[in-house]
């Protein structure tokens, strides 16, 4: 199967769990509305029907934008709107993105030594570049605490952005391999999606002069560090 046949394939695939879902509960809903189901139509289950729903449109908009921005990267089309960017307002826009999903299943996420750094960036894409490292870690950290550790080399004049948790963990052989487009590491029955999030992540920090990796062990967590260029 050559990369355009398997790319369609593959999303066809992962658009389709969450469509088949969303599909379902609005069935029930339209069932219930015709039977006038008062016990069914209470505000509690609305209320979770709304919140299932949402989590798939979600899911599918995500899934989207990820086939848009490979697409954009393969025909050389991406841009950057590079400007001087605070590293505090990345992660202070990352963390309030996600910071409902970590509510939601109680998981603390912390911020380690923060400091009033600048970059010269597209801040949005490194939003989204946290954001996903933060998804990732909240999806395969087993319930762990997550950990935003920020650090400075005087020495080459960069900043080191971690993104830890205490989870799954990637095996040795697997650790390379998660920065390839389409790749998929199933990890203890966990979903990888589309396999493009951490491709699109590599992408991005190299357009800014930097480097993405990661450091992990399995049962004992991982560690994805990003390393970029400061202004002086």
């Amino acid at each position: 199967m050559d990369l355009k046949n398997e790319f369609i394939s593959l999303a066809s695939h992962e658009l389709k769990t969450p469509l088949t879902s969303l599909s379902l509960q609005l069935q029930i809903l339209e069932k219930n509305v015709k039977k006038k189901n008062e016990k069914i139509l209470n505000f509690d289950s609305l209320e979770r029907l709304s919140k299932i729903s949402l989590t798939q449109i979600n899911q599918i908009n995500h899934l989207i934008e990820d086939m848009l921005e490979v697409s954009k990267i393969g025909e050389g089309k991406i841009s950057y709107q590079m400007s001087n960017t605070s590293l505090n307002e990345v992660i202070e826009n990352a963390t309030e993105i996600v910071a409902g999903h970590f509510i939601d299943v109680n998981i603390p996420l912390s911020i380690e030594g923060i400091d009033n750094l600048r970059l010269l960036a597209d801040q949005r894409r490194l939003v989204q570049v946290l954001v996903n490292l933060l998804i990732n870690a909240l999806k395969y950290g087993n319930g762990s605490p997550v950990t935003i550790k920020i650090s400075t080399n005087n020495a080459t004049g960069m900043v080191k952005i971690e993104v830890a948790d205490k989870g799954l963990g990637i095996s040795k052989e697997n650790q390379q391999k998660i920065f390839e487009r389409f790749v998929q590491i199933n990890t203890h029955g966990k979903n990888a999606g589309l396999g493009l999030g951490l491709y699109l992540s590599k992408e991005v920090i190299s357009a800014h002069s930097g480097i993405i990796y990661v450091e992990s062990e399995i049962n004992k967590g991982s560690k994805f560090i990003i390393e970029l260029p400061l202004i002086h």
